[in-house]
């Protein structure tokens, strides 16, 4: 299970919410919870990582897929789009 500090969090289309953590250097995690606040077990046994030392923001597109936005120490700036 995930281990950090939560970052940030959003509503899951169709019930249930995202949170994503700051796990340690370089890393950040993403998993969801269902409205129960039980891990969902349709999304994956273990959570979805990052390579950004910060979690900045997750936005969930109209379609449902989640997008992470991190950076670096350096300033830079990175994301991923999870399908």
């Amino acid at each position: 299970f995930l281990s950090g500090a939560i970052a940030q969090g959003a509503l899951a289309p169709g019930g249930g919410f995202y949170v994503g953590m700051n796990t340690g250097i370089n890393s950040s995690a993403l998993t969801r919870f269902t409205d129960a606040g039980a891990q969902d077990p349709t999304f994956g046994a273990t959570p979805l990582g990052f390579a950004a030392n910060t979690l900045y923001d997750i936005l969930v597109q109209p379609d449902g897929r989640v997008v992470l936005i991190g950076g670096a120490d350096s300033g830079d700036v990175s994301y991923s789009r999870f399908l």
